[in-house]
């Protein structure tokens, strides 16, 4: 298009003047045809060289070697300005014509001729079987040609402008329409903002030909890991495939490349150029020209890149998505960062922009058909570190912060009626899914403060003696990755705070909450090292709300000292600032403590449990597990474990709690003020601060609440009190919530008429169910 623009005599807004319009169109043909023609001169030379060879040409192997030799013409090339054999055939060509003072219109004609000669000459050296001998010509990046030049070209009836594309398929077509030996089929792939006109200027162009254009969007992506395999096998020596290097690459390819075959195409072609030499680091650099992040799933050496290697260029330009797309992109793209899955990814038959953007793709899926989806994990990653780095508005830590809601809401515990409680909660608590904002925020304050080694008693507050033990051995947030053989544990790092970020993948994993096999298996394949995230969220039935792996080591400079250790973390996000209650304590601490990993939450009074056997079988698996860990830190117990009370803005009195089942796992909480110190400059700043400012505030005015959607209580306490129907008082509470769910909060709930008789934090509660009156002290903040 450069050379047919440039010409002296091309047009590119002739109007409507005849003689203008027909010298474009024969300066075009003339150069389409000199490009068509030199393409067809080097086939014919190359299916030469077979028949000398004795070769048949129906083989796979030389049609592959064909497109191998169009896709990367300098692999025959001795001089570096003449590395495209195809484009300096073409420039000789259209040099010999112009040296002989050849008009284009006659240029025109001796051309075709050229090409319907050099098909017949190619046919003879094309083995048919009685069939039809076929030809494929595909033109790619067709959205490009669709918007160029759009006033130079107008319709036979000079009535619409059309645009390159079209001209280009109208001289391909009349010259390939002569009677030929061989049956040519166009390919015009491409993707953009111009899919309409590509089809209406190639069906402007072939309708005359008596043929169709048909319109292919789904055309398959590697979603399977076999089939990536298959493929990638046709390009890889067989003796390299059978490494245990290339299992191990290839587990790379697919945790990186899943999705469109462009992704692993494009890396291929990459190892090609560089003999096979380097590939896990051209896989990091692939994905570091793509993505815009360091990928740390990959430890070993590295060795620099010949600088003769070329990359593909970005395909993502975020300059072209509105407000509305970057909100719907964001939430998908930070929805498969906290939990590598990809929720409402989906998108309606007319989001085409995301398709034409390069955002998202076609998918056949069984129930559904072809559907348009934002769901490869390359495409993902890098949507949420551009929004992460370079739009404020937009970036994880706010995301996450407003997934925390403080509100107010009427309050039934004062004297004034329009009294109001101030009111903490997670927003996007779904317990449906697994997601707690305030447990990604945790996540993401863990990721920050352990991007660097950091002394574990500046961020945790242990019990007893562990302070010195293990607070002043510095830790750093791993992922650990084990190699298909188990000979090598990598570890994973995380820095999403840098402008060229690294991450070993997303930074959490979400396990469903049931007992079945999947997820209990999930949970087991991520303890062992099959994964690649730094957090689970397991499933409500194993108990803690995160788990994480932290490396932890006495001396920097010691590289080969070192122990792992396994967090077992559960939030409390409690508006309160005094101590949380010691049973709820004991409550949270049990979900914390391996022997009660799947233990039955429920009345001690109710032994019946239909899922025992799934429990104990899902227990054995996950403690087998931990049992297995590498490096367990000795002051970390039998299976690695530290149990963590995140309780913020509650505080917790671990001095005075005492334990009878820990086997050795050290208890420990949060240092709430370095959550604060280290997210106050984050914007919006100081938001932990205001959260412990505000709760203060309410518990000095008697106005103290917490988490209504908090499953922290799940093991009642010793002596539960019967009414005289033989109900529960804590059913009765359950029952009397549901009802208050329906009306206006605290309804149920009347104030003592002696405020003095209550200490703070207590509220004579009256439940009135089905003629049932029962009255009782209830501390606010186990409720």
């Amino acid at each position: 298009m450069t050379e047919i623009r440039s010409h002296p005599s091309f047009e590119l807004s002739p109007g409507l003047s005849k003689s203008s319009l027909q010298k474009n169109e024969e300066i075009a043909n003339c150069q389409l045809l000199a490009v068509l023609l030199a393409r067809f001169l080097i086939l014919h030379q190359f299916t030469s060289a077979l028949k000398r060879m004795g070769a048949d040409t129906r083989q796979m192997e030389h049609k592959r070697n064909w497109v191998h030799l169009q896709l990367h013409p300098d692999l025959l090339a001795t001089d570096i300005e003449q590395a495209d054999i195809f484009q300096g055939l073409a420039h000789c060509i259209t040099a010999v014509l112009v040296q002989n003072r050849v008009a284009e219109i006659s240029g025109v004609a001796m051309l075709k001729d050229f090409v319907s000669e050099t098909i017949r000459r190619l046919s003879r050296h094309l083995v048919h079987d009685n069939k039809d001998k076929l030809l494929f010509i595909s033109i790619d990046e067709c959205q490009i040609a669709a918007s160029e030049m759009q006033g130079a070209f107008l319709s036979k009836e000079k009535l619409t402008e059309r645009p390159f594309l079209r001209q280009l398929a109208k001289c391909f077509s009349d010259v390939l329409k002569r009677p030929i030996s061989v049956r040519i089929r166009f390919i015009f792939a491409g993707s953009g903002h111009y899919k309409n006109i590509i089809l209406d200027a190639l069906s402007s162009a072939v309708a005359k030909m008596g043929v169709g254009v048909e319109d292919v969007t789904e055309t398959g992506a590697f979603d399977d890991t076999k089939a990536q395999l298959e493929y990638m096998k046709g390009f890889f020596p067989p003796q390299l495939c059978k490494s245990a290097e290339f299992t191990r690459l290839h587990g790379r390819i697919f945790h990186w490349l899943r999705g469109r075959h462009r992704f692993t195409a494009e890396y291929i072609s990459v190892v090609l150029q560089n003999g096979y030499n380097q590939m896990h680091e051209l896989l990091d650099r692939y994905i570091s020209e793509i993505a815009q992040f360091k990928p740390t799933d990959f430890t070993g050496a590295h060795c620099d890149i010949p600088d003769e290697i070329r990359f593909p260029i970005r395909s993502l330009n975020f300059n072209l998505i509105d407000e509305g797309m970057q909100n719907r992109i964001k939430e998908i793209s930070y929805d498969y960062l906290l939990t590598s899955h990809c929720t409402n990814s989906y998108l309606g038959s007319d989001e085409t922009n995301y398709i034409e953007r390069g955002f998202a793709r076609f998918r056949r899926v069984k129930e559904k058909g072809v559907c348009m989806t934002i769901d490869e994990p390359l495409v993902l990653l890098a949507c949420a570190m551009w929004f992460n780095h370079w739009k404020q508005e937009h970036t994880l830590y706010r995301y996450l912060a407003a997934n925390i809601r403080v509100g107010t809401r009427p309050s039934s515990f004062g004297n004034k009626p329009d009294e109001r409680v101030t009111t903490f909660c997670t927003q996007n608590h779904q317990t449906d899914s697994g997601r707690n904002g305030f447990e990604e925020f945790i996540c993401f304050y863990l990721t920050k403060v352990f991007q660097k080694p950091k002394k574990l008693g500046e961020v945790f507050t242990f019990k007893g003696d562990t302070q010195e033990k293990l607070g002043n051995k510095s830790a750093t947030l791993v992922a650990l990755n084990i190699a298909e053989d188990q000979s090598i544990l990598y570890e994973g790092r995380f820095d999403i705070f840098h402008p060229k970020p690294s991450l070993p993948g997303p930074i959490g994993l979400t396990v469903g909450s049931s007992l079945r096999e999947g997820d209990v298996n999930m949970m087991e394949e991520w303890l062992s090292f099959k994964k690649h995230t730094a957090f689970c969220f397991p499933g409500n039935p194993m108990g803690p709300d995160i788990m994480c792996f932290l490396k932890l080591k006495e001396a920097e400079n010691h590289d080969d000292d070192f122990t792992y250790i396994c967090l077992a973390v559960q939030c409390k996000f409690y508006q309160s600032v005094a101590n949380l209650k010691p049973s709820t304590l004991r409550e949270v601490v049990n979900t914390l403590t391996p022997r009660n990993f799947f233990a039955l939450r429920k009345s001690k009074n109710d032994t019946s449990d239909p899922l025992a056997h799934d429990r104990a079988s899902a227990q054995k698996k996950v403690l087998g597990a931990l049992e297995k860990m590498p490096r367990k830190d000795p002051c970390a117990g039998r299976y690695g474990i530290v149990r963590v009370v995140c309780g913020f803005p509650v505080d917790l009195d671990l001095d005075k709690f005492e334990e009878n089942t820990a086997d050795g796992h050290p208890l420990c909480k949060l240092d709430a003020q370095c959550l604060i110190e280290e997210t106050k400059h984050l914007s919006p700043t100081d938001i932990c601060k205001n959260i412990s400012d505000m709760a203060f505030e309410a518990r000095r005015e008697k106005k103290n609440w917490v988490d209504d959607s908090d499953e922290a209580v799940l093991w009642p306490e010793e002596n539960v009190d019967l009414d005289s129907q033989g109900t529960l008082v804590r059913d009765l509470i359950a029952n009397s919530s549901r009802e208050r769910a329906k009306k206006r909060p605290f309804d149920d709930l009347e104030d003592s008429d002696d405020e003095g008789s209550s200490p703070l934090n207590k509220r004579r509660v009256t439940l009135k169910d089905h003629g049932i009156s029962v009255t009782m002290d209830m501390d606010v903040d186990s409720y």
